[in-house]
């Protein structure tokens, strides 16, 4: 969804077909962040990160995005030695919240989103309410992100569960749904939720492409 927009959006911007913002990508395996995402190590999460951002800034890159929300808790810990900048995905769905106008959210992701409180905690510092589902409820949705939507498996149970646990956060009052893990988009959409959805990869690739156009 992050890469998928910035190529077609920033074609869109230029005014030429094909002709996005330069790329480059640098992914450690998953596994690598798994154990310590789930110990909450957030110090080993940001050595990761820094390894990927030295590699990128030795080629050239000027800024630094990461749509995978689950890391970016360490950013405390990555900014002061990052020798580039980092896009937050937390305050720039926050701010296309601001600009929408809500004020309750309901956020669903896996273990890893929901704990960190990244979002909770960036929403709250813009006096908007972030609800999340019950435990047994994330559980599941953590599941199926990782026994399935990680493997590429889509199934229709699934999206049911996930629908209805949406469902569940707008009758709490949610006037959107935060789709923290990015798989999720490939699934959920507003036509099919009922309610609008704000995906964090998308909305961080819109926001990269604007820092682009200004510098």
């Amino acid at each position: 969804m992050c890469i998928r927009t910035i190529c077609t959006e920033g074609s869109k911007l230029s005014g030429a077909s094909h002709k996005h913002p330069e790329i480059s990508l640098h992914i450690i395996p998953l596994a690598h962040y798994m154990r310590h995402l789930d110990r909450g190590e957030h110090a080993h999460i940001a050595e990761l990160m820094l390894e990927s951002a030295h590699k990128l800034a030795s080629i050239g890159a000027q800024m630094l995005i990461s749509p995978d929300s689950s890391v970016h808790a360490a950013m405390p810990f990555v900014l002061p030695k990052s020798p580039l900048p980092w896009l937050s995905v937390s305050e720039v769905v926050a701010e296309a919240a601001l600009i929408a106008g809500y004020k309750k959210l309901g956020l669903l992701g896996t273990n890893w989103v929901i704990d960190s409180a990244v979002y909770q905690q960036t929403l709250a510092a813009y006096r908007m309410e972030c609800v999340v589902p019950p435990g047994t409820t994330t559980e599941a949705i953590d599941d199926i992100m990782v026994s399935e939507m990680f493997q590429g498996v889509h199934k229709i149970e699934s999206f049911r569960f996930m629908q209805a646990a949406a469902q569940e956060l707008k009758k709490q009052g949610c006037e959107a749904i935060i789709l923290g893990t990015s798989e999720m988009s490939l699934m959920l959409t507003t036509e099919n939720l009922g309610l609008p959805v704000l995906s964090p990869a998308k909305l961080l690739a819109q926001e990269a492409l604007r820092c682009v156009a200004n510098v």
